[in-house]
């Protein structure tokens, strides 16, 4: 129980102090999935604290999908699952993971004119311009994955006011709105350190490691359509074959 920490003296409530505690330690994985909590009278006993303000917090995580209570066993962590995927498969992870209940969210969507990686890939020219799109997977209230987008603007006109929901396939909105067709892709993988910008946005440390999978789309033609770029954090993520890291 030595990642609890409460100060009576401060100002912030008791019971968001012995949340804030589980809910990081189950963030940093000290406390793991299926782990079985403290009961309220351990906790109560431990640090001179009532009933009440233990349920509280209690309350508060089982809200965020945190915990789960169960009557006559006790309280339990219910993190993030670590998905295995074979390296064969890994197409199927964005889908595996929404099955386990993530949901995308948009972060960022702007129009650039520079993007090393992704204006080479896509055989833009100077100055042509790209929406840059970011997106972060979260399981209740912990970022999974993040995915950052490039898409010209020459194929996807007015994308601001269409792309309204980012948990459909950017396959499916390119064929379906935009009539691209896309019928090929390709892809890089690598296991990466995060940066700075990825772990911040991951609430991770920057030396986590993650997979990285930069993928090119392309249409009937074989023109390069769109980019992609996702991090999936190996605390979340397995591949069941090896990678060289990069």
């Amino acid at each position: 129980m030595n990642y609890v920490s409460i100060n009576k003296l401060s100002s912030k409530p008791i019971y968001v102090q012995l949340a804030d505690s589980f809910r990081f330690a189950i963030k940093r994985h000290q406390l793991k999935q299926n782990d079985h909590l403290p009961t309220e009278e351990e906790l109560c006993k431990k640090f001179e604290i009532s009933n009440i303000v233990v349920k509280q917090a209690y309350q508060l995580l089982s809200e965020e999908g945190l915990i789960t209570r169960i009557q006559g066993k006790g309280t339990f962590v219910k993190s993030v699952p670590v998905l295995e995927v074979d390296f064969h498969d890994f197409k199927e992870i964005e889908n595996r993971f929404r099955a386990l209940g993530t949901s995308k969210s948009i972060n960022l969507i702007d129009i650039v004119s520079d993007h090393d990686l992704a204006f080479s890939a896509l055989m833009m020219e100077e100055r042509e311009e790209a929406y840059r799109i970011i997106l972060t997977s979260m399981y209740f209230d912990v970022p999974v994955y993040s995915v950052e987008l490039i898409l010209p603007t020459q194929y996807f006109p007015k994308l601001e006011s269409i792309f309204q929901n980012p948990n459909m396939s950017m396959v499916s909105l390119a064929n379906s709105f935009y009539n691209l067709n896309i019928k090929r892709s390709t892809h890089d993988i690598s296991m990466e350190n995060l940066s700075n910008a990825d772990a911040q946005q991951l609430h991770l440390e920057p030396s986590t490691s993650a997979y990285v999978i930069r993928s090119l789309y392309l249409d009937d033609q074989q023109k390069p359509i769109f980019y992609s770029h996702i991090i999936y954090p190996s605390d979340y993520l397995v591949f069941n074959s090896t990678l060289v890291t990069s």
